[in-house]
């Protein structure tokens, strides 16, 4: 009785028919996520850039209220023939508000803070605000030199645009320091909020990247998985259309054949996939195909192949009625080779 041959060659590792072979979506999802990191790394720098000085530049905003208060203290000492020195207070004060405004190096103050790097003002506001805190020390400096040099403090032209009403040389100086307090603890709060607001705005940016992120690669997903339902579906249709007969085998036995192999045998597909393929083989032919399966590689059997004799057994009384011949070989990187179908009488 003439029965089919099975010619088994391959790794059933290295069959994988329908799967992708489109480059493009994954090298899209790649790039995508690229540029959304490296932007987001970018604003990261740039923010925490913008607000490393903010600790210094808070400190020496906040420290101009002290300096007021002890420039007039200076000024009422030395009228009293103590020692005191208003002059260096002075210096500090239009020094440091210099810094704040246009950048540069806030001088240290004795026995309190050491010297510090300030980056310049950007804020429209908090501009405004140190350029008037800047005239009021003018004001507030002149009217203590004059008390000093006893000169008429009315005399001297305010350039804050402040109107003081009171006459008395001392009383004059002490709201101009009480203004000068005033509007550098404006200037400190500003410069705080504007700290908190960049940190906030880049919390929220992040955000918004990556829920940008998150839905272009999910755009780019669909699209991948889209274009391999379209290559499967291609691929299935000609291997059920055709009429050649395809099968996988590797070490757990048969892991895919094609609809024409289970027509050939008669059975479904679940009854022929892993070890079950082998109650269709012929008895003689069992032993080469569970070595071809468990033992061959891909080197040794693209080089040799194994003729084994597979049939429909069992549906009738006898011996096998069907028979056919199921080629398949596999190369290194996965393709299908052409495969033949005979079918031949019991």
């Amino acid at each position: 009785m003439s029965m089919g041959r099975v010619r088994v060659a391959g790794n059933a590792a290295a069959l994988r028919p329908f799967s992708a072979r489109s480059r493009s979506p994954i090298a899209a999802i790649l790039i995508v996520f690229a540029v959304f990191s490296a932007i987001s790394v970018s604003l990261s720098i740039r923010s925490t850039s913008g607000s490393r000085h903010n600790a210094s530049v808070v400190e020496v905003a906040g420290r101009q209220r002290t300096l007021a208060e002890r420039y007039v203290n200076d000024v009422l000492l030395l009228r009293e023939g103590r020692p005191a020195d208003p002059h260096y207070t002075a210096g500090i004060l239009r020094s440091s508000v210099k810094a704040l405004l246009d950048g540069g190096v806030a001088p240290a103050v004795n026995g309190d803070d050491d010297e510090s790097a300030l980056p310049p003002a950007t804020g429209k506001i908090e501009r405004a605000q140190l350029r008037q805190e800047a005239r009021l020390i003018h004001d507030l400096t002149a009217t203590g030199s004059a008390l000093l040099e006893h000169r008429r403090v009315g005399r001297i032209r305010l350039t804050a645009h402040e109107q003081i009403a009171a006459r008395n040389p001392v009383q004059r100086m002490e709201i101009l320091a009480a203004l000068t307090s005033n509007v550098s603890l404006n200037a400190a709060r500003t410069i705080a909020s504007t700290a908190d607001h960049n940190i906030s705005n880049l919390i929220t940016l992040q955000v918004v990247l990556g829920i940008a992120g998150l839905l272009a690669s999910l755009i780019l997903g669909w699209g991948l998985i889209h274009a391999t339902r379209r290559q499967t579906a291609h691929f299935r249709s000609l291997v059920t259309a055709s009429t050649d007969l395809v099968a996988a085998f590797g070490a757990g036995g048969c892991s895919y054949v094609s609809a024409s192999v289970t027509e050939m045998l008669g059975c479904r597909e679940a009854e022929v996939l892993g070890p079950g393929f082998a109650r269709f083989v012929h008895e003689g032919d069992r032993a080469a195909l569970e070595e071809a399966c468990a033992n061959g590689d891909e080197h040794e059997l693209n080089g040799a192949q194994h003729d084994i004799k597979a049939g429909a057994h069992g549906r009738h009384p006898g011996w096998w009625d069907r028979v056919g011949e199921i080629s398949h070989a596999i190369d290194g990187h996965g393709d299908r080779n052409q495969a033949k179908h005979h079918q031949k009488p019991s």
